[in-house]
């Protein structure tokens, strides 16, 4: 059962949860607009960057939206008698707060779909691979939209949800407190399933990545293969930040606690950032550089998810490798290949997969 909240202990819950995602929303718009310019102007754009051009700037509306509405209804609820505040201020408050939930299970659904395909990319376009995680996807989208009905039910039901107003009839009270236990069900499913789908498919682009690593490296002896490694940082730190807020999420969406309660409503807030700024960051990070060898005079390598000539059965399109001393960089997460390090005049070079 969850916490029950007064209308002063809610604004104050709001308020921190606000300002809280409002800093974490000032770093992603700073990173959203860095893998904006980067994807703008890159030379050669596929279609496949195309439409990771349009999920990165869905994902960002999505969380900006979402802000948008939050502060809408802190500022609407901050005027009136904190100890009776007026019916029609808090109808709309529950109103921003039904359309919120809505609008965080369809950005949790964009960003694990967008996670799920560059899985399936990764892995040569294997749907075999992708199929748990889809699984995990669909169940809880269904319970997290299934969720979002009931708390509109729930707002028809009562138009007043927060302690200090008239109850509601013993019937409509039963039927709400019913209600309220089911949410609390979907809501921890959604959590989980969510959380689930995202360690699964970070854990299978980690893996994959790690073998073509070890397969790379037994074929290209003398070849600088950090470059995998760092990448197996990368998709381990960006996507761990995510997975963590929502297994806290998870953990403290039931509690009975206000105290709990408040730290769910913060780390939610955070989730739904987060789900949009892992991917960005990623995107962002890999242009920069930041999976290359710092070291200017070594030998920079190049690669694309994909197994060495060699192993041909494990790859998923064309491989190239190419080892300079200056170095060239061109980046999509998905859709073609992450980076190329190389020089015009030389390299090693494979024939293969090299699309991502």
């Amino acid at each position: 059962m969850s916490a029950t909240l007064s209308w002063l202990q809610a604004q104050r819950v709001n308020y921190i949860s606000l300002w809280v995602a409002t800093l974490a929303l000032g770093v992603y718009a700073a990173i959203f607009f860095a893998a904006l310019q980067l994807l703008l102007t890159r030379q050669h754009a596929t279609q496949g960057a195309k439409y990771l051009l349009a999920v990165t700037v869905l994902l960002f509306i999505l969380a900006l939206v979402q802000i948008v509405l939050n502060f809408a209804a802190t500022l609407f609820s901050a005027f009136g008698d904190p100890a009776n505040p007026d019916p029609s201020t808090v109808n709309l408050d529950n109103i921003f707060a039904t359309v919120d939930n809505f609008l965080t299970v369809t950005t949790n659904l964009v960003a694990d779909c967008l996670l799920a395909w560059r899985c399936y990319i990764i892995w040569g376009r294997k749907p075999a691979v992708i199929t748990v995680p889809t699984l995990f996807i669909v169940v809880g989208t269904v319970a997290g939209y299934t969720y979002s009905g009931y708390s509109v039910q729930s707002y028809l039901l009562a138009q007043v949800g927060i302690e200090g107003y008239p109850s509601p009839s013993v019937t409509v009270f039963n039927e709400l407190s019913r209600e309220q236990d089911l949410e609390n069900v979907l809501t921890t499913v959604f959590y989980a399933m969510t959380f689930a789908s995202n360690v699964v498919m970070t854990g299978l682009i980690v893996g994959r990545i790690w073998w073509l690593h070890r397969n790379f490296r037994e074929s290209a002896a003398g070849i600088d293969t950090r470059l995998y490694a760092n990448l197996v940082t990368l998709f381990v730190e960006s996507g761990g930040i995510h997975s963590t807020l929502l297994l806290l999420s998870m953990a403290t969406v039931s509690s009975s606690s206000i105290g709990v309660y408040e730290a769910y409503a913060i780390v939610s807030s955070l989730a739904i950032i987060t789900a949009g700024l892992s991917p960005t960051l990623i995107i962002v990070l890999l242009a920069l550089g930041r999976t290359a060898n710092p070291t200017a005079a070594a030998a920079q390598t190049t690669m694309a998810f994909a197994a060495p000539p060699r192993v041909r059965s494990e790859s998923a399109g064309e491989f190239r490798v190419s080892v300079s001393d200056r170095e060239v960089v061109d980046v999509e997460v998905t859709g073609v290949r992450m980076i190329s390090l190389g020089k015009e005049d030389g390299g090693i070079h494979g024939s293969g997969a090299s699309r991502v």
